[in-house]
């Protein structure tokens, strides 16, 4: 996510231009031409569907290039629909969270020599924040009619309980037990 968030706030347009497998510095555009392009047919012919957290800091660009490719497959208008979802980038609220002491950078510790002087400071500025949301809002997208379903940061296991809920018509806020196997998958 951190080589995303470089990219989207890269400022040079010549330079976004070399950067790969970014679309326009937010998701990850090889998902789009290297993976999801090849299958438009068979999702279509057998009514399949796809979750995927490609969106990455920008879920309505890959949204959008997906609809763009459908397009240009010749695919028929409605075959395939697309959602995103959104609400899982919460940079917005950065200096409300300071003030209330609420941030706190994550750093990776990569060996048992680092000290404090490793570790950010207060004047460093956040390039990315973002919230992991859940399976909740992907069976609600299916539910909606979705085919393609693009995340941002989300949870591991909803994008195989997002489905699974929808599928057998769980209720996220009684079926515990099925939840809880549901997030074994």
């Amino acid at each position: 996510m951190g080589i995303l968030a470089r990219r989207r706030n890269h400022k040079s347009s010549t330079e976004k231009s070399k950067l790969r497998g970014a679309g326009e510095g937010g998701y990850i555009a090889e998902f789009i031409t290297l993976v999801l392009k090849h299958l438009l047919p068979d999702l279509v012919k057998n009514n399949i569907k796809v979750i995927t957290n490609a969106g990455g800091l920008d879920h309505l660009a890959c949204k959008q290039a997906i609809e763009n490719t459908i397009k240009e497959s010749g695919i028929e208008d409605g075959k395939l629909i697309v959602a995103a979802i959104t609400g899982d980038d919460i940079l917005n609220y950065n200096e409300e969270f300071k003030q209330k002491g609420e941030v706190y950078e994550f750093t990776h510790i990569i060996g048992n020599d680092q000290d404090l002087d490793d570790f950010p400071s207060e004047k460093k500025e956040f390039i990315a924040l973002n919230a992991y949301l859940g399976a909740i809002p992907i069976a609600m997208a299916l539910d909606s009619g979705a085919n393609i379903v693009i995340t941002g940061r989300c949870v591991d296991s909803a994008l195989v309980l997002g489905p699974l809920i929808h599928v057998f018509k769980w209720d996220p806020h009684k079926d515990w037990d099925k939840l809880a196997s549901g997030s074994l998958a």
